[in-house]
């Protein structure tokens, strides 16, 4: 049986630690959220809303506050 440790929860989103680095690279890359939804859904099928996007964003950024 393996063990793995839960991902942490970062609180402003439902998102895991796998998408939340993909929005926050494409958007330090100068991608809109628009984009960023773009690429998500031709990379794995499923578009987040900008809304959820933007929301990762805030949530990543209160993080570090």
């Amino acid at each position: 049986m393996v063990t793995t440790a839960a991902a942490p929860a970062i609180s402003g989103t439902s998102l895991g630690p796998g998408i939340l680095g993909f929005i926050e690279e494409y958007y330090a890359g100068r991608c809109t959220d628009q984009t960023i939804s773009y690429f998500f859904d031709a990379l794995y099928g499923f578009a987040p809303s900008q809304n959820a996007v933007w929301s990762a964003r805030k949530a990543i950024r209160d993080c570090w506050r």
